[in-house]
């Protein structure tokens, strides 16, 4: 299974969470974005054949600039971590259609436990 983390270089939580999935959720290969022109060309390329994308934004303007790439998202699960549980965000995260939202402030445990999902679901699809 591929996922996509898109971050902020500068970003620690997207640094632990790569370091939490390539520790605890084997056989998963996880491509970095750092920028929406990665992101781009990640989701773009049909072969790359990605599952999820985990979203990890900083503001409603990291949301907006998503929103732009949204038709990229139709094939795959769209996992987002938002800043804080806030209602401009929540409404900007909702018209993506994610799979699953979480915040900055609460444990990884429960994306780790979805990507877990994603992946043995991928895996029924496959046989």
């Amino acid at each position: 299974m591929k996922i996509v983390l898109h971050t902020s270089p500068w970003d620690k939580s997207g640094k632990t969470l790569e370091s939490l999935i390539r520790n605890r959720i084997p056989g998963v290969h996880t491509l970095i974005s750092n920028d929406l022109g990665q992101l781009k060309s990640q989701l773009c390329r049909p072969m790359n054949r990605i599952s999820a994308v985990v979203g990890v934004t900083s503001s409603v303007q990291d949301l907006d600039r998503l929103l732009t790439m949204k038709s990229l998202f139709q094939d795959t699960k769209l996992i987002l971590i938002l800043p804080r549980p806030q209602k401009p965000d929540m409404a900007s995260a909702l018209e993506l259609n994610p799979s699953f939202i979480s915040y900055h402030d609460r444990p990884l445990d429960d994306i780790l436990l979805v990507l877990t999902k994603i992946k043995e679901k991928d895996k029924m699809q496959k046989y």
